[in-house]
């Protein structure tokens, strides 16, 4: 059985699901993990499997739902797959792996991915290589990157800070993405709160408890520049297997 054991939780992006939004919901992403709607360095714990859940809405934004997971393979290397559910029963997978390196202590952590890794462009539209450097400042972690996605290529940056919060984790996350080769751009503040309490005493916790311990919700919104589509909520569930 995976135990509740559980240090932190690299959640997944709604990787450019505003992309999804625009096209009429026709596209699908892959998530890496990161904050709300970019990638960030952070991976999946190697052995740690992250099984995810989302929907996005709003007034006039048709519902997008996605399924999916993430799992570290070795030490800073994360791969995963999503499946964006509409209304055709079967959809083709959207795969997504990145590699993270640290310089040091007093240097940005980098890393490199790949993201919408998917054998039906026409729906899925092309892959999304993409550079991401993260840093810790004490008081706050920033983060900046560049995707390279033909014909959707742009900067994007982000912000995060984990607080406590009755005896739980609280991070606090915004986050700014370019979009239709920089000439619109999504901007998105939320959080993600970890129901694992920080005391948690594994041995003695029941099945109830560390089940609930191995959840993490996220909620954020979204405002794109763009008047194509409406400002949107997205609401996830993580659930945290580790092995």
């Amino acid at each position: 059985m995976a135990s509740a054991r559980l240090t932190y939780v690299p959640t997944g992006v709604t990787f450019l699901v505003v992309g999804a939004l625009l096209l009429g919901g026709s596209f699908a992403w892959g998530t890496p993990s990161g904050l709300n709607n970019i990638p960030t360095t952070d991976t999946a714990p190697t052995g740690t499997i992250v099984l995810q859940t989302l929907t996005n809405f709003g007034q006039d934004v048709r519902s997008t739902y996605l399924f999916g997971f993430k799992m570290g393979v070795i030490e800073n290397l994360e791969m995963g797959a999503d499946w964006l559910r509409q209304a055709e029963p079967e959809q083709h997978p959207a795969f997504q792996a990145k590699y993270t390196f640290d310089l040091g202590r007093e240097w940005p952590k980098l890393g490199g991915g790949v993201a919408n890794v998917s054998a039906h462009r026409e729906r899925n539209g092309h892959m999304m290589p993409y550079i991401v450097g993260s840093y810790d400042v004490k008081l706050i972690r920033a983060h900046a990157g560049y995707n390279f996605q033909h014909d959707n290529f742009g900067f994007f940056t982000g912000l995060d800070r984990t607080f406590p919060a009755l005896r739980r984790d609280l991070t606090l996350r915004a986050d700014y993405i370019q979009i239709d080769n920089r000439h619109h751009g999504v901007a998105s503040v939320g959080g993600m709160y970890n129901l694992r309490p920080r005391d948690l005493d594994v041995e003695s916790a029941s099945i109830s408890e560390r089940i609930i311990a191995n959840v993490v919700v996220e909620g954020w919104y979204s405002l794109p520049s763009t008047s194509a589509v409406e400002d949107y909520f997205t609401v996830k569930l993580n659930y945290v297997i580790d092995f």
